[in-house]
């Protein structure tokens, strides 16, 4: 189920760059509640299970921002970083990628 999500993030994101591209308007998010009682979806939910999908957005660019960290975290998430071949913007970024996955 964690990889279902995981994926699914990255093909919700995928389809909303693809729309934005086309030159589609981008419909809002809706609750389990408005999709369970609209009858466009009526037919494909027997069976169905749900998850709840971040759209996580690659907007092009990057920002400096000023964010504080216990020393100690701060040396762990640097030694990461460098184990991996990595900045420690790149390594938060992704990590924080994964827990909004969670």
């Amino acid at each position: 189920m964690d990889d279902a999500i995981a994926n699914g993030t990255k093909a919700l994101a995928f389809h909303v760059r693809g729309m934005e591209t086309d030159g589609d308007t981008i419909p809002g998010p809706h609750s389990l509640e408005e999709i369970v009682i609209d009858p466009e979806f009526a037919d494909e939910l027997d069976g169905v299970s749900f998850a709840l999908v971040p759209l996580v957005r690659d907007l092009g660019s990057t920002t400096r921002i000023n964010v504080s960290l216990d020393l100690g975290l701060l040396k762990a998430i640097d030694d990461e970083a460098r184990s991996r071949g990595q900045t420690r913007s790149a390594f938060i970024a992704s990590a924080v990628r994964r827990e909004l996955v969670e």
